[in-house]
């Protein structure tokens, strides 16, 4: 798959009691997509650390809220936690429009560790390195 134009981080919005803003999320979206946005990076929910199957219901929702090719965003040193490769390759393996991890991990063991275990499930699965200092190895 070719990437091509925006292709933005999805924010998830909540109203000032800190509850889900179904309809703003509704409109935020709208408004993403009446400007022809081609990709969904996913970032996951920060300052709670959350189990993998609340991960995987959280971008499960994501997959099947869009018929958008979806990026999983991992950047643990802003969320607090890590997307683990078992909850990637689980993903990959249910949702075959979630296309791939953007990774910034900071261990270039981590990129390794999903390049080699996502692509035993799919073969098109994308890995995207955010560090330059990773991208000769990854």
């Amino acid at each position: 798959m070719k990437f091509r134009g925006i292709i933005p981080p999805l924010v998830i919005l909540f109203d000032e009691t800190g509850e889900l803003d179904i309809d703003l999320n509704r409109r935020y979206v709208n408004e993403l997509l009446r400007h022809i946005i081609h990709g969904v990076l996913a970032v996951n929910p920060f300052y709670w650390k959350l189990s993998d199957e609340q991960l995987y219901n959280y971008y499960s929702i994501i997959a099947e809220s869009t018929k958008l090719p979806v990026i999983l965003y991992n950047i643990p040193s802003l969320t607090g936690q890590s997307l683990s490769v078992e909850l990637v390759k689980r993903l990959a393996c249910n949702y075959l429009n979630i296309r791939g991890i953007r990774e910034a991990a900071r261990k270039i063991s981590q990129i390794r560790e999903m390049i080699t275990a996502v692509k035993t499930v799919r073969e098109d699965f994308m890995i995207f390195s955010a560090f330059d200092e990773h991208l000769l190895p990854a």
